[in-house]
This record gives C-alpha cells, sequence and structure tokens, in this order.
C-alpha cells in the first residue's frame, strides 16, 4: 500500500496513533520549530562557495552544561588522498581514481 508521507500521517493521526513525521535534512533545517529552538546553526566557512553551511545543532539544552558545535565536519573528499595514501596505493593508482571519477 502505496502512500505519500502526508497520507501515512494523516491516516494514523486519525486513527489516535502518536505519529510524528521524519524530515529530510533540508525539510528539519527549515522547519519553524525547530529554527524557534535554537536547532539550526548557520556557520561560516570558506569550505563552500557561498561561504556559510546551515547544520543541525544539538538537541538537548541543559543550562549548566550547554551543547555546542566545535567545527564543521570535513569536506567531502578532504582527507581522501591521505586515507588511499595510508591503504597502500600508490600515486599512479591514487590519480587512476581521481581521473574514473571513482573517489573525489
Amino acid at each position: 500500500m502505496a502512500k505519500t508521507r502526508e497520507e501515512w500521517f494523516e491516516t494514523l493521526k486519525d486513527a489516535d496513533i502518536s505519529v510524528g513525521k521524519v524530515y529530510s535534512l533540508e525539510e528539519a533545517l527549515d522547519d519553524p520549530q525547530a529554527k524557534h529552538r535554537g536547532m539550526v546553526l548557520e556557520i561560516d566557512t570558506q569550505d563552500v562557495p557561498e561561504g556559510k553551511v546551515r547544520q543541525v545543532a544539538t538537541s538537548i539544552h541543559l543550562s549548566d552544561t550547554p551543547g555546542q558545535v566545535g567545527h564543521l565536519g570535513s569536506v567531502t573528499g578532504q582527507h581522501t588522498m591521505e586515507v588511499l595514501a595510508e591503504l597502500g596505493f600508490g600515486t599512479g593508482a591514487v590519480s587512476d581514481l581521481f581521473s574514473r571519477k571513482v573517489v573525489q
């Protein structure tokens, strides 16, 4: 029985079943409640052309020990060369993988 997320949500809600929607990352970052609770961060970075990255903040907010995001994760491909070298791939093999777009 194929239904959209909205259809399943309404069906389960109408049956008095506790239900919540599972959002995509983009939907989560645009959710008004998440924004209101301070769960969306906009971090300055030189790693992307836009100069900023939006990401989900910590979900637990404690008054005495507030959580925080210390830094962004690695950019896709940032450590590929190092990882392949550690795995024993030579320069030629690595170049071949990049040229064939097997890795980035």
